[in-house]
């Protein structure tokens, strides 16, 4: 079979080999080579519901249900052990397996399993007989295997005993679940977590805190800041997959794009660096960690361009431009408001210098509000960051202070080789700004002017060159000379360029609408080095282009495809 037995999942678990084990409501499964192969009451389980999985010293499987006693896997069989067989109640919750041995936690009391001899021992002296006594955990510190309860404290003894005697330590109570992270332990509370030292736990002090939210029913630590945490409300709807780093608990199932908000367990393939979540109605969800691909939401908010120069991070968003140490520390954050009150002020002293829509400016409405401000592009130049907007253009300083505000609206600026600023407008020509607070220019006009650029995608500097990316005339640059197009003097036949990068190396990418993506090189005339045909992408749009060392990373629709050699 391909899927699993059923959707509602209590415990996951991978072992030594690798394999995935998952125990449902009704059967358990075992993932390899990418399917699921099913196990029901008649290959041999005890029941159908399989709450608890462990593996044993030997490398055996043993599956704990909900009702009907153990079942041991070896590799070739089942075997099941139901209630008369030692155990000290048929309803499983947790293992623990120590050395030779596996410890049962049940709904009411402990059994002890020799997996040498399969002899399964009841502690009668562990038997409580109340509906809080459910084991909920276990841990081993200093020698001593400690299990909490339910509602009916934590307790301990010496695993090393084949009748040990137990002694209660803790009168904490609620308790669903446990996790350790180094010296600290979490115990699961109704709607929070306590937090303790172990050493305070077991002294019976109190929590050191208590924050969260849901019910954590699970903990999983799967290495440096990965500390994993699954909740589910039971009934309020605030569960889901959680990362506690640096004392901080974070809500991450939007990062995982998990929907499920009753996730139950938890399981983690090391080698793979894949986390498995364990959901009560959607089955289990597979997420890759491999460190390569990271997600980082921004406080909500679409992002819209980025910059990384002198040792700062600017984010251009839909509700403005933040910018911190690149170690995050924040340094100014300028919000739609405060850039709309410039335009306002501007406006208020300059009326009569407002550039004008009949003098091949591209339409600028000075009444729109704050809320309607949109953002365009985010560039790096002369030791500023850019704004474009459909207000203007904002020249930044690296302290988040107003330097200029050019009252023009354009969708795609650039700058000379030489520092000048660039405005396109998409039907009337370019303009090369001599002094932007006396807004002086020269304008190209694209009427009859078959090397001004129209249209333009983009607009990149390099060597000496500033080029330009028309979606109808290809592929334009300006220098010294003037302005120059490839396509009109017959370099370069492409005509639609939807998108357009400079690698460090200075080779030119350009992404065609509906065509192939090509790798040019301008040295001594435009040189086509590399096609990369469409049909080897995902994706029918280009959205963008970049590149990282000699990996060419193109956006698209349907995700990010990565090109290398």
């Amino acid at each position: 079979m391909n899927g699993l037995p059923n959707n509602a999942v209590r415990a996951l678990y991978v072992d030594s080999r690798g394999l995935l084990w998952v125990g449902t409501e009704n059967g358990i499964s075992v993932k390899e080579n990418g399917r699921f192969l099913n196990f029901f009451t008649d290959d041999g389980l005890a029941f159908g519901s399989c709450w608890a999985i462990a593996e044993d010293s030997k490398g055996q499987m043993w599956f704990g249900s909900y009702g009907g006693g153990v079942s041991k896997f070896d590799g070739e069989r089942f075997t099941s052990f139901p209630l008369d067989s030692g155990l000290i109640d048929a309803r499983i919750r947790h293992f623990f397996p120590y050395k030779e041995k596996i410890f049962v936690g049940t709904e009411n009391g402990l059994s002890i399993i020799d997996i040498k001899t399969d002899k399964i021992k009841p502690l009668e002296n562990s038997l409580l007989n109340s509906p809080q006594s459910y084991i909920s955990g276990f841990f081993l510190h200093e020698g001593m295997l400690y299990y909490t309860t339910y509602g009916m404290g934590i307790y301990r003894l010496d695993p090393e005993l084949s009748e040990p005697q137990i002694e209660k330590v803790s009168e904490h109570q609620l308790i669903y679940a446990i996790g350790l992270n180094g010296a600290q332990i979490y115990l699961s509370n109704k709607g929070h977590i306590d937090e303790f030292e172990i050493k305070d736990l077991i002294a019976g002090k109190k929590p050191l805190r208590s924050f969260g939210q849901s019910i954590v029913w699970d903990y999983l630590n799967a290495g440096t800041n990965q500390f994993y945490l699954a909740a589910w409300g039971i009934y309020a709807n605030n569960g889901g997959v959680f990362n506690l780093q640096d004392g901080i608990l974070k809500s991450i199932s939007k990062t995982f794009d998990v929907d499920a908000t009753d996730i139950l367990s938890l399981a983690y393939n090391t080698e793979k660096q894949i986390l498995y979540l364990g959901s009560l109605e959607q089955g289990v969800y597979e997420v890759n960690l491999d460190q390569n691909i990271l997600y980082y939401e921004f406080e909500n908010k679409e992002v819209l361009g980025f910059s990384f120069e002198k040792n700062q991070k600017a984010i251009l968003h839909e509700g403005g431009l933040s910018i911190t140490s690149f170690e995050g520390k924040p340094i100014k954050s300028l919000s739609k408001s405060e850039l709309k009150k410039v335009v306002d002020e501007y406006v208020k002293l300059n009326k009569s210098k407002l550039p004008k829509y009949e003098d091949d400016f591209y339409e600028l409405d000075y009444q729109t509000i704050a809320e309607d401000v949109l953002f365009y592009e985010l560039k790096f130049n002369q030791n500023s960051y850019w704004v474009s907007s459909n207000i203007g253009v904002f020249q930044i300083d690296l302290t988040g202070r107003i330097l200029i505000y050019v009252p023009v609206h354009t969708f795609k600026i650039g700058f000379t080789p030489e520092g000048k600023f660039i405005e396109t407008n998409p039907y009337g020509g370019v303009r090369i700004y001599e002094d932007l607070s006396q807004m002086t220019y020269t304008y190209f006009p694209y009427q009859n002017q078959p090397n001004t650029p129209t249209n333009v995608t983009q607009v990149l500097e390099y060597g000496g060159k500033t080029y330009f990316s028309s979606v109808f005339e290809g592929l334009f640059h300006y220098d010294k000379k003037g302005f120059y197009s490839y396509k009109n003097s017959g370099k370069l036949e492409i005509s639609k360029i939807k998108q357009m990068h400079i690698t460090k190396e200075g080779k030119l990418v350009l992404a065609t609408e509906f065509d192939s993506i090509y790798v040019a090189e301008d040295r001594n005339g435009l040189k086509i080095l590399e096609t990369i045909d469409r049909n080897k992408i995902l994706g029918k749009t280009v959205l963008f282009l970049e590149s990282y060392q000699d990996h060419l990373l193109i956006g698209t629709e349907q995700g990010l495809n990565i090109y290398h050699k």
